[in-house]
């Protein structure tokens, strides 16, 4: 065991233990560590258990354990107007890993979650079948748990804080590896790189170290990057005084990083990010009703002020403007022709002559590895499915919360906008079916953010209940 681990189930202990929301900020900081398996793999049956899905796995036995937090949660899963879709498509895709992959086996080529190496096989059951059962079930608790816990008002400074909590680890893993790489002392990571599938670390672009940070590839920790940094962009006017400005001081950071990971996949998150956190601005300052409207006109001349600093940047030194154009055809322009490309566009054939030859039923979690979520969701869960997901996020993004409650609404636009940037990633690599923890919290906000409070705003997580206001406070 590294002391990276044992550091993280000393903060887990403590997070249980604890009347205060430890486990929340543990929850988002630990997105960043995507290398370090938190329990020996040989112990697990060969299965890498990152820290955020151990978080996950405790935030869900914290609300199993309050009586009234799980007859909330058992009544938002059966209600379709809530979690009842998701609840359904969880079901159909159980039934679909558990049935397809031994009524069509060998009757159709696949690439498994864990077979990239071996190319395209006869398709058959495995573990890795039930790994991703186990993990989409985490994933839809954790939707739950989240929805539940988001009737509380007390809630969204909770989690507002918690994601400036964990933008800020992801910074720090990304300057560490800056640090690390520079200095040639990239062997002190090395305690927080544990997991056992293949590290790509030390990739190169024009002869520019890629920024990996603690996650197992470039590509993954550009849209962690960007996925933190338009979170904490677009919640920067649910803050105030200096939270506010670390916010935005988080925000640029982790937009930075992201194009220093030189990930095609970040780079287009970037744009659609920049987008959103602009039309969020412009509907702030239109919007009498919004959030302190009048702030964006500060946003707007600091925005601005970066614009102009960057651009006066670029044409002092025009070697910069060069080799930013340059990195930017690399990773965009030429990447249909690189190998990475051309094989991750093999999965996504692999995986959709999956779903032909089983006649749109599926070919079960974990048989068909794509490159594009919804490719892996049509294959992996069928047709039926699919569409019970995809219902379920149209459902989400229709969302209302109450009227007369602008910071609610702050909350809830903000994290629809993550939940579209995050779709829009997902549609360039997205492996598999199941769509995370990190993700199922956006979802389980979303719902919790849309019900009617309770009287006095309390919640039925009793468990985190006290904590939630001493935090609120």
């Amino acid at each position: 065991m590294t002391w990276p681990v044992g550091m993280f189930w000393l903060l887990l202990a403590w997070g249980l233990l604890s009347r205060r929301p430890v486990l929340m900020d543990l929850f988002f900081a630990t997105a960043a560590f995507g290398t370090l398996a938190v329990v020996p793999v040989d112990m697990v049956g060969g299965i890498n258990l990152l820290p955020q899905p151990v978080c996950a796995s405790a935030i869900v036995l914290r609300l199993a354990l309050d009586p009234r937090g799980r007859s909330q949660a058992v009544q938002a899963m059966a209600d379709m107007r809530r979690l009842g879709l998701l609840s359904l498509f969880l079901a159909v895709s159980v039934l679909v890993t558990v049935f397809m992959p031994r009524l069509f086996a060998g009757t159709v080529d696949v690439v498994s979650m864990t077979g990239v190496t071996e190319g395209p096989q006869p398709l058959a059951p495995g573990t890795f079948n039930l790994t991703q059962i186990a993990y989409l079930g985490l994933s839809v608790l954790t939707v739950a748990a989240f929805a539940v816990a988001a009737a509380d008002r007390a809630m969204m400074a909770t989690v507002g804080r918690a994601v400036l909590v964990g933008g800020a680890t992801v910074a720090a893993t990304g300057l560490a590896s800056m640090l690390a790489d520079a200095s040639g002392m990239g062997a002190l990571l090395e305690p927080f790189r544990t997991v056992t599938y293949v590290l790509l670390t030390e990739d190169e672009a024009l002869g520019l170290r890629r920024l990996t940070g603690l996650m197992p590839e470039a590509s993954a920790f550009g849209a962690l990057c960007v996925l933190y940094g338009a979170a904490s962009g677009l919640l920067y006017p649910c803050f105030e005084g200096t939270t506010r400005r670390f916010a935005a001081a988080i925000a640029l950071t982790l937009f930075v990083m992201a194009a220093l990971s030189t990930s095609s996949t970040a780079f287009v998150g970037l744009a659609v990010g920049a987008g959103l956190i602009a039309a969020n601005w412009l509907r702030r300052l239109l919007s009498p009703a919004s959030l302190r409207p009048t702030g964006g006109q500060i946003e707007f001349v600091v925005g601005m002020s970066l614009v102009i600093a960057a651009l006066a940047l670029l044409l002092v030194d025009t070697r910069l403007f060069d080799q930013a154009g340059d990195m930017i055809d690399l990773m965009l322009f030429q990447k249909v022709s690189s190998d990475s490309y051309i094989e991750r566009m093999r999965w996504n054939d692999t995986a959709m002559d999956g779903f032909w030859a089983t006649l749109g039923l599926g070919v079960g979690l974990g048989s068909a590895r794509a490159s594009n979520w919804f490719i892996a969701l049509l294959s992996n869960t069928g047709a039926i499915g699919a569409a019970l997901m995809l219902g379920f996020v149209a459902q989400s993004f229709m969302r209302k919360p109450p009227p007369g409650d602008p910071l609610r609404a702050e909350f809830t636009w903000a994290f629809k906008a993550v939940l579209l940037l995050a779709l829009v990633m997902g549609a360039l690599a997205g492996t598999s079916a199941d769509f995370g923890v990190g993700i199922a919290a956006v979802y389980g906000m979303l719902t919790g953010l849309a019900g009617r409070r309770s009287a006095g705003g309390r919640a039925g997580w009793s468990g985190l209940r006290t904590g939630l206001r001493e935090r609120a406070g």
